[in-house]
């Protein structure tokens, strides 16, 4: 008769210890860029490009852009720190080709 009380708590207990991980979405890696934002308002466009505006800097011409960074895929934002298996709560640094850059923290792989 013991068991028969044991086995429902036992279940319970394990339903209760789920990975949370599991149950959450992964980011759709939708292909995005700079114009095409990413549909789902839940992610943002892995892509920066840091531009300072043209005139003199620093005594000297500006060069214009830098190296554009990213993989141009969307990727869920993680401001809870939860991702789903697979990806990573990281800090990314996006500049939307401009002198400025928002810090924001995403799901990567």
């Amino acid at each position: 008769m013991r068991l028969s009380l044991i086995a429902p708590l036992v279940l319970f207990l394990s339903a209760a210890c789920d990975d949370s991980e599991s149950s959450v979405r992964s980011s759709s890696l939708a292909v995005c860029s700079f114009d095409d934002a990413c549909s789902d308002p839940g992610e943002r466009c892995n892509v920066s490009q840091e531009c300072m505006p043209y005139g003199l800097d620093g005594g000297g011409w500006n060069p214009g852009c830098q190296k554009e960074e990213g993989d141009r895929r969307c990727h869920r934002r993680c401001d809870d720190g939860v991702c789903a298996k697979g990806e990573t709560c990281q800090w990314a640094l996006l500049s939307p080709r401009s002198d400025y850059a928002d810090q924001i923290k995403l799901c990567l792989e």
